[in-house]
């Protein structure tokens, strides 16, 4: 548990293949990632974008921010296939239009089948969606306690230990807490990962909104001398169509 009683959780996540190792990585900027809402309740946060027009504010307040990779939840979680392809538009097409650059990044769905839990990526691929999740079997976030790692540097060295040697970029991010005052997106930073935050996943006693959260990591960023990637930077070093 955190010091506020939010159960937290740290993980690290592999997000796309890169030839030139662990060095390489060290030079590129980085990429931050905003998770917008997820099931986190208004109740909460009162600044959780939930509406489609409130998903397209913060949109365009964490790009401002520095953000390259938008993610966001529809209101209606049963929704599938079309239906919930045109509900993530609702909020995603007005920055499209803007900023064709921008990497949106979709969830699954709920459903006992892959064409219910993924059927709304192909019509959003279609329209301009670049990045989605991907079931590849048996994903599982370990809690913090007896079977899972807390948001530590020994935590994280012991997940980029298994990863040794691996030219992947992967990114750091707290469930249930806060990453920027844990200390992990700073070593994520110094590290040459990347990060991801937002209200998805922020848990804490003040509440904040997503591009402040966004804001933090960029600049931590500059504290640490790093530059913040463009979606078009982003793009590039996760090998983006």
């Amino acid at each position: 548990m955190s010091d506020h009683g939010w159960p937290v959780r740290a993980i690290a996540v592999s997000v796309a293949a890169r030839p030139g190792g662990t060095k390489a990585r060290m030079m590129d900027p980085l990429v931050i990632e905003a998770a917008l809402n997820g099931g986190t309740p208004k109740s909460r946060n009162r600044h959780l974008p939930r509406t489609a027009e409130e998903i397209t504010r913060d949109a365009f307040a964490c790009l401002g921010a520095g953000a390259a990779i938008i993610h966001s939840h529809i209101e209606d979680f049963a929704a599938t296939g079309e239906a919930a392809a045109e509900s993530c538009l609702d909020g995603w097409r007005p920055v499209l239009a803007a900023r064709p650059d921008v990497i949106f990044a979709s969830t699954s769905a709920r459903g006992a089948t892959s064409r219910e839990r993924f059927g709304h990526c192909r019509p959003l691929a279609d329209r301009g969606m670049r990045m989605a999740a991907l079931d590849t079997g048996s994903v599982n976030l370990a809690s913090h306690g007896p079977d899972g790692l807390p948001p530590t540097a020994k935590a994280l060295e012991a997940y980029l230990g298994m990863m040794e040697g691996c030219a992947v970029p992967w990114s750091a991010a707290v469930i249930g807490g806060d990453v920027t005052q844990t200390g992990l997106a700073r070593m994520a930073i110094e590290r040459g990962g990347h990060v991801r935050v937002g209200l998805e996943d922020f848990g804490g006693e003040r509440a904040p909104m997503n591009a402040e959260l966004v804001a933090e990591v960029a600049a931590m960023a500059a504290e640490c001398g790093r530059a913040v990637a463009t979606p078009a930077e982003a793009a590039e070093i996760l090998r983006l169509p």
